[in-house]
């Protein structure tokens, strides 16, 4: 009733979906033909569905009933058979004497069949002898495998009876059979000595013995494999029966001959008495082994395929073989216990480097993928290249502490010597230091190239930490010289032309240094170098800085020493400026300071521009803020006008002869840099020589608008020097002058000049019997300094 009720539910709803609307009515009656017609569909459906179901179930039971009757058929036969069956047991005891006699047949009709070879057995042997010293191994083999057909037939018969006499019966055929043992090692004999010489075999075409008789061997080796492949292969069938000697894998023991023979070829055995008579062993044999190599694959490769069975893929075999051998000899040479010099192992990795270029591997008659072979399995492991770069290194930098040891020894020597150093093509003064520290350099990089671009930044830097304490041996040798010269001034007469020299090396030197900083840039495009043991490209650049700094350092240095030597003729004479005697004309200071000055330029020119800028700026500094020390420390005072006028004009004179000096001594390229400081005297010297008194404060005023880094202490000294102005007029106009100049740009020259004069009293005096000088005052080579690292960077 549920099931009903439902239908028509679902009916009802259906009807009410079908009509929604007035004008539906009209359509019932083709709605219910509609649904008669589908509802007669559906009922011839079922009946079609129900009568097929019922035709398989006839079918079913049908079956059924004849495998019934099947089932009753197979027992009743079963049975019939089992009974059929009963009298074989007693019938299989009643054959065992036939089986017996079978099987003693079957040995006697192999006995028979080999009784022939049996009896023949010794002169076959005697003739096989014969024949494989004559050569004809294939006749050989021929009577070896009727021999042992035999013998293991027999042998076969013996194992099946599985008796107790069995192992005695084996050893008795064995004795029998024992010459043939001994002949089949004769020809293995032989067969090794061929492939031994496999290679010569192969090129011997010309008169074809050698590839006939290799032809001959391989076919033999293929013959025993096919033996050996068909007892192995009914060896459980045959009761594990396996004849003696057996396998005996010829073809794996070929190969294995002809490796050993490829191995000779690569261990060239002339390598130990080259390497104890000529320095250039490794190159003659990397070399030797180059050749052999391209010239046994070539012929592996144009000759294998005639000799060869396909399957061998004798080629490719080859030249694993020859890859094999050139592995294991370069790693017997580095592990050797006498070892590898540097060039020796440039020489090697350069040869490794080209082991796939066309030189080699990569030879296009070759027909070879050199880089894939590399890859898979690389002549050096990637951990010996690494200790071989290491040892590179290492040894570089033995060499290099060596080599500067004696560079610095020698240089020393030619000082000592005392001989004037040569001049280069500028003029200049220099000594064979630069070109020998940085050919050595060139030299190592040219080998580090060889060897790989990757460790060409590792030497580098190694060079850079070598060069830096090199660098304060060489300053420091140079100071003792400069001191032991200090101690006596006649015993070195080329003592200025030797520090020139010096002062220009490291000049050199720097600029030498700084190029590698460049090709670091370029070398190394990343940050890090690739491998192990990599190298910051940033830790390079700051070695390299190091190093270029400490020889700025160093030039500088003996620009100083220079300076000192000057001092040391200059300073009573400086002393003597801006004083009594200097005003009364009793002492010439200024004409003494310009000879001496002359003089030392005949030496000075040679340094280069940079350096003698340096010197001429720290020297020029020392005599201009000499009159400010004067000044400062009132070495002259005035007690009238006109006292105050011959000064103002001795101070112009003083000036222009100044400017004379140095306007010679700066080189033309470098007077652009060179600051002239004795403007100042000229100023000066109109403060002085005012004679109107109500002007002074706009002179001092525009005094302080050309110098307003002066500072007041010295300002108010030069006023002082007026005999109309006293202290606290002085001091007072000084402050307001120079107040109103705050704001004024500032010549960093002059100011380092007033620096230099509001010091103490000058440190130049020479202690008592005048060997030695006192170390420069740091405010008077500030300046110059300054300028000469700023024209270097």
């Amino acid at each position: 009733m549920n099931v009903e009720k439902e239908a028509r539910e679902r009916a009802m709803e259906h009807v009410a979906k079908l009509i929604q609307r007035p004008d539906q009515l009209d359509r019932i009656g083709e709605m219910k033909k509609k649904g008669e017609r589908k509802k007669a569909a559906v009922e011839a459906m079922l009946r079609t569905g129900v009568q097929s179901q019922l035709e398989g179930i006839r079918t079913a039971i049908a079956q059924l009933r004849s495998a019934a009757d099947d089932v009753v058929a197979v027992e009743t036969e079963t049975m019939r058979i089992r009974e059929s069956l009963k009298p074989f047991p007693a019938l299989q005891q009643k054959m065992g004497a036939l089986r017996e006699w079978s099987e003693r047949h079957d040995q006697y009709a192999a006995a028979i069949e080999n009784l022939r070879l049996i009896v023949e057995m010794h002169d076959l042997i005697a003739d096989s002898k014969a024949a494989l010293t004559n050569g004809k191994l294939l006749l050989v083999h021929k009577n070896i495998m009727d021999l042992e057909r035999a013998r293991d037939e027999l042998m076969y018969e013996v194992h099946k009876l599985d008796g107790p006499t069995m192992e005695k019966d084996k050893k008795s055929l064995l004795m029998l059979f024992k010459d043939v043992g001994d002949l089949v090692n004769s020809l293995w004999k032989e067969i090794t000595v061929f492939l031994k010489r496999c290679l010569v075999m192969m090129q011997d075409a010309t008169h074809k013995e050698g590839p006939t008789m290799l032809v001959s061997v391989l076919r033999i080796i293929e013959r025993e494999e096919r033996i050996d492949r068909y007892y192995l292969e009914r060896r459980i069938p045959m009761n594990n029966f396996m004849p003696p000697g057996r396998p005996r894998r010829w073809r794996e023991s070929a190969m294995l001959i002809i490796e050993e023979s490829v191995w000779n070829r690569v261990n060239v055995s002339q390598i130990e008495d080259d390497r104890t008579m000529s320095s250039a062993w490794l190159a003659r044999y990397l070399e030797s082994t180059r050749i052999h190599v391209v010239h046994d694959l070539l012929m592996a490769k144009n000759l294998s395929v005639t000799c060869f069975p396909p399957e061998y893929t004798m080629y490719d075999r080859f030249v694993g073989m020859y890859h094999s051998s050139v592995q294991r000899k370069l790693r017997e040479i580095i592990e050797s216990d006498s070892g590898l010099q540097k060039a020796e192992i440039v020489q090697l990795l350069k040869w490794i480097k080209e082991y796939t270029d066309d030189k080699l591997l990569g030879d296009r008659r070759l027909n070879l993928n050199p880089q894939a072979i590399v890859a898979e399995d690389p002549l050096l492991p990637p951990d010996v290249m690494v200790h071989m770069q290491e040892k590179f290194l290492e040894m570089t930098r033995d060499d290099m502490t060596t080599w500067l040891v004696r560079a610095l020894d020698s240089e020393k020597d030619d000082w000592y010597k005392d001989v004037e150093p040569e001049k280069d093509g500028d003029g200049n003064f220099y000594s064979p230091l630069p070109s020998i520290l940085f050919g050595m350099l060139e030299d190592t990089l040219m080998l580090a190239k060889e060897f790989s671009m990757d460790v060409l930044p590792h030497v580098i830097d190694m060079a850079m930490q070598q060069f830096l304490p090199f660098i304060g041996k060489y300053r420091d040798a140079a100071m003792a010289f400069k001191s032991k010269h200090f101690e006596d001034r006649n015993r070195f007469a080329q003592f200025t032309k030797t520090m020139i020299a010096i002062a220009n090396n490291m000049m050199s030197c720097s600029e030498l240094t700084e190029k590698y900083s460049r090709q670091i840039r370029l070398s190394m495009e990343e940050e890090n170098a690739g491998g192990r043991g990599g190298i910051r490209r940033d830790d390079v650049m700051v070695d390299i800085r190091k190093v270029v700094d400490a020889w700025r350092s160093g030039s500088s240095a003996i620009t100083q020493v220079l300076y000192e030597e000057v001092m040391l003729d200059l300073d009573k004479h400086l002393a003597e400026v801006f004083s009594r005697k200097w005003f009364d004309h009793t002492a010439d200071p200024m004409g003494t300071i310009v000879n001496t000055l002359r003089d030392y330029h005949q030496d000075h020119q040679h340094l280069k521009s940079a350096i003698l800028l340096y010197l001429a700026q720290k020297i020029h500094l020392r005599v201009v803020g000499e009159y400010l020390r004067a000044i400062e420390g009132r070495r002259l005072t005035f007690a009238a006008h006109t006292e105050r006028t011959k000064a103002a004009g001795l101070l112009k004179e003083n000036a222009e002869g100044i400017e004379f000096i140095f306007s010679n001594y700066v080189p033309n390229e470098e007077q652009a840099q060179f600051t002239p400081l004795q403007t100042i005297l000229i100023s000066i010297a109109d403060v002085l020589a005012l004679t109107d008194k109500s002007l002074i404060e706009l002179e001092t005023a525009n005094f302080a608008r050309r110098f307003p880094n002066c500072p007041v202490d010295v300002l108010a000294a030069l006023l002082m020097a007026r005999e109309d102005v006293g202290r606290a007029e002085a001091k007072e106009k000084a402050e307001s002058c120079l107040s109103h100049t705050s704001h004024h740009p500032r010549d960093a020259a002059y100011g380092e000049l007033f620096e230099s004069a509001r010091a103490d009293a000058p440190s130049w005096m020479m202690a008592a019997g005048g060997t030695r000088i006192a170390d420069v005052h740091a405010a008077t080579s500030k300046l110059a300094s300054s300028k000469f690292a700023s024209f270097l960077k």
